[in-house]
């Protein structure tokens, strides 16, 4: 079957099920325009960024986000499509697959996030794997704020609600409430992630 709707002169066409007669056309397919894939399929990284700061987005379903630039800050990647403020809450996982000293960070982040430059204090609300703390941008201008959360395994749920503008995080099953309420979203927010370490790599899935 075949949805389609037009979004900001975007046509954004939906295949489902996926299977074997899907993926034998999918090339066809792709000469038709570019193909996203899911509400959590990141940005391909572009063409123009300077080596250090480059990544590779992989996975069927273009879901796995890895920091290969050499530079010695946060490498950021946001999903393709904003959060849908008609529904009312958004759930999603990152799931931590290579990392060294979890300097991940994760969240949300406006329409105006600076690809080149991802800074935490001005592009977004996060919370921090490697210290389990919050680090954000206007309005809160958080940095080091202490969470109650516990060490972080593998894996972190992030839930936005769109209609409470709120934001929280669940670690290994643990529920703290809101990290973060009032975000504004007259801009369009999308799922995003922050890398430190060459090699670090995380998967977005829906939950």
């Amino acid at each position: 079957s075949i949805t389609k709707c037009k979004i900001k002169n975007h046509i954004k066409i939906k295949f489902g099920p996926k299977g074997e007669l899907f993926d034998n056309f999918l090339e066809i397919i792709k000469s038709f325009g570019n193909i996203f894939y899911s509400n959590y399929s990141f940005r391909e990284c572009p063409i123009s960024i300077k080596e250090e700061r480059k990544y590779e987005i992989s996975g069927d379903q273009k879901n796995i986000f890895t920091k290969t630039g050499t530079s010695c800050y946060h490498c950021g990647a946001i999903c393709e499509n904003e959060l849908d403020k008609s529904v009312d809450e958004h759930r999603w996982k990152i799931k931590i697959l290579k990392t060294y000293k979890k300097s991940i960070m994760i969240g949300v982040a406006p329409s105006d996030f600076d690809i080149y430059s991802p800074n935490p204090s001005t592009c977004g609300w996060y919370f921090y794997c490697n210290n389990l703390k919050l680090y954000s941008g206007p309005p809160f201008n958080y940095k080091n704020v202490s969470t109650n959360l516990s060490e972080v395994d593998d894996e972190v749920i992030v839930v936005m609600s769109m209609k409470n503008r709120s934001l929280k995080f669940i670690v290994n099953g643990e529920d703290e409430g809101d990290s973060y309420t009032n975000i504004p979203i007259d801009k369009p927010i999308y799922p995003a992630v922050l890398l430190y370490h060459t090699g670090d790599s995380i998967e977005i899935s829906e939950c």
